[in-house]
């Protein structure tokens, strides 16, 4: 019997696992967590005061296959404004080698995460706001009512007008501009005409802060008259 003879131009076999391998390769799956993940870097780049945000979308979102070597970006044009409970749905857009490829209307929850004042133990109303009765923490400001202050906000010149438990983050609604004048302060009044001026002490009748206007009484004729606030527990007044 004679060998048998295998002709030298024989095909090998297809390796189809290689073929598959450069197929996966050439392109990339952005997922859900990848899209919200770069919105969310391009609205914190965006913001101020060290905010951080974190974006969750109440729908699901289907992956995007793109090239692997693609430039992609994810963004909105609307401005960045969701309501008091964090709630955004704004027209999200992704872009590829910046060729838009697909826009959608997305509901979105928002944390938002800001450096803030918070209580350290219970205050009470008509106390100055300073440490160590607050501290600053970073927190979710969507996860509590009102409007948190922020951390670089400087609180000496601000009082409560109602008490705050502990732990309670202190909003620009707990907060009021500590009064330069007070109800019942005897204040130096200095009247100015021209060149000339007058200087008498009053009895204020309200509570007022530097520029806004306060009534007054003289304590010898008893005549009630108005002034501004020009300073602490002094008014001036202009003819």
């Amino acid at each position: 019997l004679r060998p048998l003879e295998v002709s030298s131009n024989t095909k090998k076999p297809k390796d189809e696992t290689a073929d598959t391998k450069l197929t996966k390769d050439a392109f990339l799956f952005l997922s859900e967590s990848d899209l919200l993940g770069r919105l969310a870097e391009g609205i914190t780049d965006g913001l101020e005061m060290g905010d951080k945000v974190h974006l969750t979308c109440r729908v699901g979102i289907r992956s995007i296959k793109v090239p692997s070597d693609a430039e992609w970006d994810v963004y909105s044009d609307e401005p960045f404004s969701p309501d008091s409970r964090g709630y955004w749905t704004p027209e999200v857009k992704i872009a590829v080698d910046d060729q838009l490829v697909k826009s959608l209307r997305l509901p979105l929850k928002v944390a938002l995460f800001r450096n803030v004042y918070m209580a350290a133990y219970r205050l009470d109303r008509g106390e100055s706001l300073k440490l160590p009765g607050v501290k600053k923490i970073i927190s979710n400001i969507f996860e509590h009512r009102g409007s948190p202050i922020p951390a670089n906000v400087d609180l000496s010149g601000f009082e409560l007008v109602q008490g705050i438990p502990e732990g309670r983050l202190v909003t620009w609604n707990d907060v009021t501009r500590r009064p330069d004048v007070r109800r019942g302060d005897m204040v130096d009044v200095v009247l100015k005409n021209g060149g000339l001026s007058i200087n008498l002490v009053a009895l204020s009748l309200e509570n007022g802060v530097m520029g806004e206007s306060v009534s007054l009484r003289n304590i010898r004729s008893r005549h009630e008259f108005s002034g501004v606030v020009s300073g602490n527990k002094k008014v001036e007044i202009i003819q």
